[in-house]
């Protein structure tokens, strides 16, 4: 009974010693686990509701935003879907872009000015990246920050290229920007040229 209840022991303490080296080999962010969007969820706002859709992004797929047009004689929206970027249908130019994938969020305003998702479609019939969210256009967004440092930067004289260069050293990676450094290189210009503007004026 005795050499029982010891291999009984051992096996228990081999096991907890087991789950607690799982969990330092895998260990996951706050992000990861961030809920799938639900149907009957309110949000502030259709940006909010965006917004996170685009924090899930490392469990769900990439999501397409795209306005749709309501009733006759009513001037504001008051349906809103956002689908996949694949959602699209098939085309022979785009085949490789447009393959009409089924997944989507719909969601409604209320009375009070917030929106409720009314249906979520999880149907993916493709494979997709989220770490590459960032080159699909509705992902594309130069931050109050990264904006701050660009015109910091080209007071400074510095090129655009280094400029760029720069931010992706400061924030770690080109994935952690949410942006080219297309977006960056046009926002340099967009800059200039109201500065040119404002000394002319």
């Amino acid at each position: 009974m005795s050499d029982q209840g010891s291999d009984q022991e051992e096996y228990e303490d081999q096991e907890a010693e087991d789950d607690e080296d799982g969990m330092d080999e895998e260990t996951f962010t706050h992000e990861e686990f961030l809920p799938c969007p639900t149907e009957g969820m309110i949000f502030k706002s259709k940006e909010s509701l965006f917004a996170f859709l685009q924090r899930t992004r490392q469990t769900e797929r990439v999501w397409h935003y795209e306005k749709i047009s309501n009733i006759k004689s009513v001037d504001y929206i008051r349906y809103v879907l956002f689908g996949c970027d694949k959602g699209r249908k098939y085309t022979k130019r785009r085949q490789s872009k447009m393959i009409d994938c089924k997944a989507k969020v719909n969601a409604l305003l209320l009375h009070d000015s917030s929106w409720c998702v009314s249906m979520v479609i999880r149907e993916y019939n493709h494979d997709l990246n989220a770490k590459l969210s960032h080159f699909m256009t509705s992902h594309r967004e130069v931050s109050r920050s990264l904006k701050r440092h660009i015109v910091a930067h080209d007071i400074a004289d510095l090129r655009p290229y280094k400029s760029i260069r720069l931010l992706e050293v400061q924030v770690g990676d080109l994935e952690n920007m949410r942006c080219t450094p297309k977006g960056c290189g046009n926002y340099i210009q967009q800059q200039r040229r109201l500065r040119t503007l404002t000394t002319d004026g």
